[in-house]
């Protein structure tokens, strides 16, 4: 599923970059916060062009979507989208250290 949300905080560091992002499903207010790698300059340029924004400190209060997945164990968050435009960058999948902390 496809839900709309607006980007309220980032963050930014040499090795990745954050959004915070807050949604609502099921009639219910969330956040969500993937972390991105900066192993190439594409993701962060993608994350950009998803905002439409062309500088970092004018990302937040952007309008988004977000694909969501339902499962087992409730919803993922699978990639982040133009609010109107078919562009996504995925989010990356947790590392076995990730989800056992």
């Amino acid at each position: 599923m496809e839900l709309n949300g607006v980007i309220v905080e980032t963050a930014l560091a040499p090795d990745a970059f954050q959004i915070g992002a807050k949604l609502t499903i099921d009639g219910k207010e969330g956040v969500v916060a993937p972390v991105f790698p900066m192993d190439t300059r594409e993701n962060l340029a993608t994350m950009l062009t998803i905002a439409g924004k062309q500088r970092w400190e004018d990302v937040k209060g952007s309008p988004i979507r977000l694909r969501i997945e339902q499962n087992e164990s409730g919803y993922q968050l699978k990639a982040i989208g133009h609010f109107m435009e078919d562009l996504w960058l995925n989010v990356p999948e947790p590392t076995e250290s990730e989800e056992t902390e």
